[in-house]
């Protein structure tokens, strides 16, 4: 009996659409669109391209084969010599450090920045819209805006 199933194949071809479609008022070609700029991520985000462009936005399906149901029968041929007398005195498994409180509050910057070529509040500018994650991607505004941006857990100053 193998212990890995074969990989099911998937469906679905990873490919991105050729085609030329309407998002909102403006119609292009996307997935050419998003690859035409160094922060494909970005773009990818802002217009919500990930199933249409999976290749292009690097979210193609995984073909990792599923795990098993049950764990295999793995019996040891080798058992192990006469157990130890005594315990350890040692824990087997070291304790967890207690987290680190995050000495500086979680807040969105409220002044007014240069990013490329505008200067304004980019924290407001991302809440305008529906999609703020796609902004925040577009920006990288993760540090600067992180009650906006949703990343108050992982900025690091």
């Amino acid at each position: 009996v193998p212990s890995t199933p074969a990989p099911i194949p998937n469906p679905t071809p990873c490919v991105d659409r050729s085609d030329e479609w309407a998002i909102g008022r403006s119609t292009r070609y996307w997935c050419k669109w998003a690859a035409k700029t160094e922060d494909i991520a970005g773009r990818c985000a802002i217009r919500n391209l990930y199933k249409d462009c999976p290749v292009t936005c690097n979210s193609c399906p995984s073909t990792t084969p599923a795990p098993t149901q049950n764990p295999t029968a793995m019996i040891s041929n080798i058992p192990t010599e006469v157990p130890s007398a005594l315990p350890s005195t040692l824990p087997s498994v070291p304790s967890t450090p207690a987290p680190i409180p995050n000495p500086e509050p979680c807040v969105d910057r409220s002044d007014q920045w240069k990013l490329g070529r505008s200067t304004r509040n980019w924290c407001g500018w991302a809440r305008k819209i529906e999609d703020t994650a796609g902004r925040c991607a577009l920006r990288n505004l993760y540090k600067d805006c992180p009650v906006t941006c949703n990343s108050c857990h992982s900025i690091r100053r």
